[in-house]
């Protein structure tokens, strides 16, 4: 890879004293500075050269000038060589003239180790002379460690300026400008948005095929991050749908596109203003012979890293559409424990090739997602049998759902029937700390639960915004709550009444002197 910059021999300094820096509120207060060079520089490695290129203006009979440059470390950089460079070696027309102007020297601020002063000034010795005014371009030198490697992140900071006509008139000017050297590589991003395996009944006949809120309708949705323009809009995300179930799936992003037994489908959507981009899948029998089907979903994209170069990224999703063919139970129930659990209980008379069952939960009694690891089957056997499944990562809501999905060792799947528990009598333990957690589901339509934890009695407010900063909607308005485990529920629209339209939203918990803000997606 070329060099940033330029390999040298280690300056020689002509001048190494520091002016006096003193405070003035005077003609130049308003004096500006700004790097004009790249301030980010790769491929730098031991004993090259930094050069940083500096523009300015507002300057009114400057004379004396110096500069505060602050490093990373002084192991980055060789701290006896640092200087300004003024005249001939900037050929434009807010060059230093030749004659008496002269760079001084570097020298490490004292009672710093990462400070450095370098300077110039007008050595005239006619006391009428006149400064600079206007604008004025100089340059900064340093020189990196023997030891920096183009491995090593370092930084050189521009932390202020004073200038003026003299030692004792001088304007202080804060500037802050920073030259990162080899920095991170960071890379574009393709996140999953919500879950990534979930589980619904088919829909009923004739219903997969339109966007009509039948209940084997699926979202899946991702959010595309880009470090290079900041800006995730319009990225093209492109969905393979891998078909590995007996019913037909229709992908239903403008328009119904049927994708058969067996097929492999690809589907193209583009991100929004917020990075997001979503395809909603549907699946239904076609007959009373139907069986589950399921599917196998990635979503790929492409976008440049920090460095130009173009990287790939993707995410998986799996998704399930189970037909109601009851698996062999005696006895499936639920029921919450002292500590707060759903402890979860079925037996079989017998079994035939069982791997295992597979526990699934819902809060809404349509979308299921997995839950805990497989609880493992006796493969073939007479013998009856009990199982018991505890479920402790519990959303704080009245009512959650069951079902139980058996795994044949062939790989064919039964289901249950859904049981429902109640949550709303269990008094859950007082949280050690105030929690604000994930909105579930997440994406969302038309509504989402958020839980929060209070660790004593707070006022709570809870406050819906979009990305602008507008409040949308406030759930809880200062209202005095006791220390537990609490929910509330959004529906999606705003304080009028009205639905709000898709994208990404804020929620802000404020208790007491606990404040912290999540975001969630609604996909109208």
């Amino acid at each position: 890879m070329e060099k940033s910059v330029r390999k040298v021999t280690p300056l020689v300094l002509a001048l190494s004293m520091a002016l006096v820096c003193g405070a003035f509120a005077g003609d130049n207060e308003n004096a500006t500075f700004s790097i004009t060079s790249s301030q980010l520089l790769t491929g730098v490695g031991a004993a090259d050269l930094v050069e940083i290129s500096v523009g300015t203006d507002n300057w009114v009979n400057v004379q004396q000038v110096d500069v505060m440059l602050e490093v990373s470390s002084p192991a980055h950089f060789d701290m006896s060589i640092a200087a300004i460079v003024l005249g001939d070696d900037l050929p434009n027309e807010n060059a230093f003239p030749p004659g008496n102007w002269r760079a001084l020297g570097g020298l490490v601020e004292e009672g710093t180790d990462n400070r450095i002063k370098v300077g110039f000034a007008l050595l005239d010795p006619d006391p009428a002379a006149v400064g600079r005014t206007g604008t004025a371009d100089f340059k900064i030198r340093l020189l990196t460690s023997a030891t920096l490697t183009a491995d090593t992140e370092a930084s050189v900071e521009i932390v202020q300026v004073s200038l003026g006509p003299g030692a004792t008139e001088r304007d202080l000017v804060a500037v802050g400008e920073i030259v990162v050297i080899n920095p991170p590589i960071t890379s574009p991003e393709l996140l999953r948005v919500g879950d990534g395996d979930v589980s619904v009944l088919l829909s009923g006949l004739g219903e997969a095929e339109v966007l009509d809120d039948s209940r084997g309708e699926v979202t899946v949705a991702v959010r595309f991050i880009d470090p290079a323009d900041g800006d995730p809009s319009a990225q093209e995300i492109s969905w393979r749908v891998t078909h590995n179930g007996g019913e037909s799936i229709f992908a239903l992003n403008g328009g119904a596109t049927e994708i058969l037994s067996g097929a492999v489908s690809d589907i193209i959507s583009t991100t929004d203003e917020t990075g997001q981009a979503f395809l909603i899948l549907d699946a239904g029998v076609e007959d009373e012979d139907g069986s589950s089907t399921s599917a196998v979903i990635t979503a790929t994209t492409s976008g440049l890293d920090s460095e130009g170069q173009y990287v790939d990224v993707g995410v998986s999703f799996s998704v399930t559409w189970d037909i109601a063919v009851p698996a062999q139970l005696s006895g499936f129930a639920g029921d919450v424990t002292v500590g707060g659990d759903v402890a979860l209980t079925w037996s079989v008379p017998s079994q035939t090739s069982n791997l295992g069952w597979q526990v699934h939960r819902s809060l809404d009694g349509k979308l299921f997602v997995k839950v805990g690891s497989l609880v493992p089957g006796d493969g073939t056997t007479d013998v009856f049998r009990q199982f018991q499944f505890v479920d402790t990562d519990l959303p704080v809501v009245e009512e959650v759902q069951y079902y139980l999905r058996q795994v044949d060792l062939d790989g064919s799947t039964t289901r249950s029937q859904i049981i429902s528990v109640a949550l709303n009598g269990m008094l859950p333990p007082v949280p050690a700390a105030y929690t604000l957690d994930q909105n579930y589901p997440n994406p969302f339509n038309p509504d989402t639960t958020i839980e929060f934890g209070l660790a004593s009695g707070s006022n709570v407010q809870l406050v819906v915004y979009d990305l602008a900063g507008q409040v949308i909607r406030t759930l809880i308005a200062g209202d005095q709550m006791p220390a537990g485990y609490h929910v509330a529920a959004w529906d999606g629209r705003n304080s009028s009444g009205a639905k709000v339209g898709s994208g990404v939203y804020l929620y802000r918990l404020s208790a007491g002197e606990f404040v912290e803000m999540r975001k969630m997606t609604l996909l109208q």
